[in-house]
């Protein structure tokens, strides 16, 4: 929206462009020329077929009336070019006429570097507009870079808090993350393709061997004769453990800690 202004017979108006044409609307020619208000519309509506649209005139729907020239026209704006305005006050015989139509066709339409510089409430009112756009952007940017932290926050907590450990952990304290028994787990992880059941261990399927996602390790234990015995269990490396936050993410299912956060963001 272009904030410089004209003045014309004693009137200040806009400086208006459109497409790159520099254009009035018929209200600011009722206004420099001292013709009751609708004048100028009269003589464009009884006219209208001699005007040439985008040639003479152009008509702008409500939206872009507004963010061009910060007008409300609910039924449209109406703004004429140079041949427009000529054409439309052929009728206006007057002497003051003749004088407005000299100043604002050589002031106003053929001198754009000729307008008037913004000064004193008109150039505070463009700073304080530009003020509060930079205001404005900065609060939308700070909006957004919180709502990405937010975003984000849950599955930092859980990294930084759980899976920041080296060792190795079994699934009993996996599926505690996840609100869950070892044994609700163990069947979900089957479920999904992930693990299978082979001589009282849970492996890993296939498609997930040899990626450093877990490991073997033997536990010791005594019969009821005394002697002792042992049996493989499979433990989590943290790689492993990163993969299945990252696999159960994917489909909506998410650690205990997680959860909270989304709870408290709902509410």
């Amino acid at each position: 929206m272009n904030h410089l202004t004209m003045t014309i017979n004693d009137e200040q108006i806009q400086v208006k462009e459109y497409q790159g044409t520099r254009v009035v609307t018929l209200a600011d020619i009722d206004r420099v020329h001292k013709r009751p208000p609708g004048t100028a519309r009269k003589r464009f509506n009884f006219h209208k077929d001699r005007f040439i649209k985008g040639v003479d005139y152009f008509v702008l729907n409500t939206d872009i009336a507004q963010k061009e020239f910060n007008t409300i026209a609910p039924n449209g704006l109406t703004v004429v070019t140079e041949s427009g305005y000529l054409m439309l006050v052929k009728s206006f015989n007057d002497v003051l006429a003749w004088e407005v139509q000299r100043s604002l066709v050589s002031n106003y339409f053929r001198k754009k570097e000729s307008a008037d510089l913004p000064t004193g409430e008109n150039l505070l009112a463009m700073a304080v507009l530009e003020a509060q756009k930079l205001l404005e952007a900065k609060d939308q940017t700070i909006q957004h870079q919180e709502a990405q932290i937010k975003e984000l926050a849950p599955k930092a907590d859980y990294t930084d808090t759980i899976l920041a450990s080296k060792d190795l952990v079994n699934m009993t304290q996996i599926a505690k993350d996840y609100g869950m028994g070892a044994k609700t787990m163990n069947r979900l992880l089957k479920d999904l393709g992930i693990q299978t059941y082979n001589g009282n261990q849970w492996v890993l399927t296939y498609k997930y061997q040899n990626r450093g996602y877990a490991a073997s390790a033997t536990a010791s234990y005594y019969h009821q004769d005394g002697t002792i015995g042992s049996r493989m269990h499979t433990k989590w490396t943290q790689k492993g453990r990163r993969f299945l936050y990252e696999f159960l993410k994917q489909r909506g299912i998410l650690p205990v800690i997680e959860q909270a956060h989304l709870y408290k963001r709902a509410e």
